[in-house]
């Protein structure tokens, strides 16, 4: 999409949101893994996820009518996971507490 709009052939703004909405759609995938499998890293964790979107995009190739397979939507939706994995690893972190020399 994004290279069509570029080309001129497709309004660029809807290929910019497509991508956005493609990266908001595996954020709660990429939550989703780390809290069910913890000790997986966040390489492990974004792969496994652009896997299940490699595997979307395979079944939309082969058997949806009208709707178009992209590798940009495979990466833009392991971005989308890779969002959710840091930010729910951060989320449950230990935090240093705040005391009164920690604080800045």
């Amino acid at each position: 999409d994004l290279r069509e709009a570029l080309a001129g052939r497709q309004v660029l703004a809807r290929a910019i949101a497509e991508m956005i909405g493609n990266v908001l759609l595996f954020i709660p995938l990429g939550v989703a893994i780390v809290l069910r499998w913890p000790a997986l890293g966040l390489t492990a964790a974004t792969g496994a996820a652009a896997a299940i979107s490699l595997v979307v995009e395979i079944g939309q190739a082969l058997l949806a009518d009208g709707r178009m397979s992209d590798v940009t939507d495979v990466l833009m939706n392991g971005i989308g996971a890779l969002i959710g994995a840091v930010a729910v690893r951060r989320a449950l972190s230990p935090q240093e507490p705040l005391t009164p020399g920690t604080m800045h």
